[in-house]
């Protein structure tokens, strides 16, 4: 198992009791699964630095991150 060096940001545990998005269209919907998917084979063959992430802000990280546990749900 690789280690993954550690952003400096907290650590927050997240629940999904609401989003903060009421409405997301396919294409929006696509475009976050398919970063998220990236990132996690990125981060499973050599990412070291978790910094050098495509994922840049916590808003499309929690969002991308719901949509891929929905879809692995379904």
């Amino acid at each position: 198992m690789k280690r993954i060096k550690n952003i400096e940001t907290p650590f927050i545990l997240n629940f999904y009791t609401s989003l903060n998005v009421k409405t997301l269209n396919f294409n929006d919907f696509n475009d976050f699964v398919t970063k998220r998917l990236k990132t996690l084979r990125r981060i499973e063959s050599s990412l070291t630095d978790l910094r050098l992430l495509d994922i840049k802000d916590a808003m499309e990280d929690n969002l991308s991150h719901f949509l891929c546990r929905l879809v692995c749900s379904q």
